[in-house]
Order: C-alpha cells, then structure tokens, then sequence
C-alpha cells in the first residue's frame, strides 16, 4: 500500500485513497502476466500504482474538480514484459483544503 499514490492532486484539495484510510491494510495484490523469466525477477517492493487525477479529469471530461469521491484507475511500473491481467481501481476522496481553513477560521472566532 504505501507503494500507491495519487498523481497531479489538484491545487487546493488534499487527496486520500478511501480503501486504505484508516484500514490498516499494508497489502494491495496484483495479478501479472508475461514471460516468466521476467516476473520471477519482480520484487514487490518495487512496483509503484499510480492513480494519475489529470488523466483521470481528463477521462471524465472534468474541467474543475470539487470535494468529493473520483473512481481513478491505477497504472503500475511494471517491467516491459510483464502486464496487469486486470484494471485495478481505487475511490480518491478529494477534500478542499480552503474549505477547511474557513471551518478552522470560523471555529476560532
């Protein structure tokens, strides 16, 4: 899990992915396929998901993001002969971060 990000957050917006908040999940399986001298080569550790929010904005033909929950398909690292035998998605729970300074700022007065 700590080998999956989130890409290109939008300015202003924190970004968590909702099925690892608060889980305490460390392991996020993958199934791969390919030549098999190149996956026996694999480690895990080194296999990084992304989920990209410009790509993902650009598929859903968002022209601006607002507080809520983005189904976003992850793209991993793998090594050139070694593929993903499924798409692999993960909710992005998207918060305005000015939002909350204004909250902040409202509770303080």
């Amino acid at each position: 899990v700590k080998n999956i990000a989130i890409g290109n957050i939008p300015e202003g917006f924190d970004a968590t992915i909702q099925e690892f908040e608060g889980t305490g999940v460390e392991k996020y399986k993958i199934s791969v396929s390919g030549v098999e001298e190149d996956i026996k080569k694999m480690n895990a550790k080194d296999i990084i998901g992304v989920i990209d929010m410009k790509l993902l904005a650009q598929e859903q033909e968002l022209t601006e993001w607002h507080e809520g929950s983005y189904v976003g398909e992850l793209t991993f690292n793998l090594p050139e002969n070694v593929f993903a035998n499924k798409q692999y998605s993960l909710t992005v729970i998207l918060e305005d971060l000015n939002k909350q300074n204004e909250e902040s700022l409202e509770s303080v007065e």
